[in-house]
């Protein structure tokens, strides 16, 4: 998801981990899109559930940071 403030030259998305089994949300980051958020983002979501699949868009930031990482769409919300 995304917005700007005022312009569109100053972009932010919303970054959001999501459980879906127990339908929460565990994390969440608003930022941009390279490595450095992406880094904060996965800081942000607890350590014991960070070896999770996490799927996503593809993102060349995600698919570095995010070790186990697959594109899709299956449990977006």
């Amino acid at each position: 998801m995304w917005s700007f403030v005022q312009k569109k030259a100053f972009k932010r998305w919303i970054g959001v981990a999501f459980d879906p089994v127990h339908r929460v949300v565990v994390a969440y980051h608003i930022g941009g899109r390279g490595d450095k958020d992406a880094r904060a983002f996965l800081a942000k979501i607890p350590k014991r559930l960070r070896s999770c699949c996490f799927e996503t868009d593809y993102w060349s930031s995600y698919e570095k940071i995010f070790t186990n990482h697959r594109i899709g769409k299956e449990f977006t919300y």
